[in-house]
């Protein structure tokens, strides 16, 4: 799966604009070389068209300001949009860790158990069970799970951001005791870290599987119908009935996974 951005529930993160093209920076450097010839070209034929027809000088001369403006406006349009996308991108620097996460901010370890989480989260929220409601409520199981992936998210933002700024301080270089019981204290509370939000991705997979189980059961439930054209009718029916037994079994399981994940959204208070 391709990395993805992990969202803030509630933030809006601005898309930066393309870019100008090259080739429309080079039509406006050709512009700006014979801007002046047009100038006056333009404004020699406004001249005669007057002379020539002096009922229509207003027209012309509204006709010669507005194309006039019209120029300038597509002129500097590149540079307005180079404007843009510097603020956005700007805003989008500023954002980084306070309403986004990318894998690109993480460690390694981090990296990873932010990807498990993501996977779950789509594979759940993108499953048949959950579009039709037979899990959670479709709008809190959403609300659920990507509160709780932002929060993971955060965590482990956090443990690779102490995990860093101790290889960067380094570890103590003598036996002087006060130096060593702070470091593993450090050490201690970003493993603390890590290990409670690698406990909700678990929890997170453990449903995705859940959900991903029923689903096939079910699916596989509904060509038992396809199925009774080929056995005999007693097996089928026998067969049918074990499945059927089974697919709604997996699919309580899952619907127990989605409250508990729930209550330990709950939990957090988020």
């Amino acid at each position: 799966m391709r990395a993805r951005m992990t969202v803030r529930p509630g933030a809006d993160i601005p898309e930066p604009t393309a870019p100008p093209t090259r080739q429309e920076i080079q039509d406006r450097i050709d512009f700006k070389s014979k801007s002046g010839w047009f100038f006056w070209i333009a404004s020699a034929s406004a001249f005669f068209a007057v002379i020539a027809l002096p009922p229509a000088a207003p027209v012309i001369i509204v006709l010669l300001v507005a194309l006039i403006i019209l120029m300038f406006r597509w002129y500097f349009r590149p540079k307005s949009q180079m404007e843009l996308r510097n603020k956005q991108l700007r805003l989008l620097a500023e954002a980084a860790g306070r309403d986004y996460v990318t894998y690109e901010m993480l460690t390694g370890q981090d990296q990873s158990l932010l990807g498990q989480a993501q996977r779950a989260v789509d594979a759940v929220l993108d499953s048949p069970l959950h579009r039709s409601g037979q899990l959670l409520d479709t709008t809190r199981n959403s609300v659920v799970l990507h509160d709780l992936e932002w929060q993971i998210a955060s965590d482990l933002l956090k443990a690779s951001d102490a995990t860093v700024g101790l290889l960067r301080i380094g570890a103590p270089r003598s036996e002087q005791e006060q130096a060593n019981l702070a470091h593993r204290r450090a050490v201690q509370a970003v493993d603390k870290l890590r290990s409670e939000a690698d406990r909700r991705v678990q929890a997170i997979r453990g449903y995705a599987g859940r959900v991903h189980k029923a689903q096939l059961l079910l699916d596989d439930l509904g060509r038992v119908g396809e199925y009774d054209r080929i056995a005999d009718e007693l097996l089928a029916e026998s067969a049918g009935g074990r499945q059927q037994d089974a697919a709604l079994a997996s699919l309580v399981d899952a619907q127990k996974d989605a409250l508990r994940i729930a209550r330990i959204h709950d939990d957090l208070v988020l």
